[in-house]
């Protein structure tokens, strides 16, 4: 999960923006936490789709592809 349960961001549902309306209320008063969850979300991202991590999966898969059928 991306968010990592709500560590790295917030989940709302569209067919809930008082929720939404909530959180910004809270980051308008005090944006700390957006900071916070802002740094992490974007490691995770740098972590998770960097160009070598793609790359290495890529090529994981391709070969996983080329071996031959038993």
């Amino acid at each position: 999960n991306a968010l990592r349960n709500g560590r790295a961001g917030w989940l709302v549902s569209k067919q809930n923006p008082e929720d939404y309306a909530e959180i910004l209320q809270s980051l308008a008063s005090d944006p700390e936490p957006f900071r916070q969850k802002e740094k992490l979300a974007r490691w995770i991202i740098e972590e998770a789709y960097s160009s070598r991590k793609t790359g290495s999966e890529y090529a994981k898969l391709y070969r996983s592809l080329m071996k031959p059928r038993q």
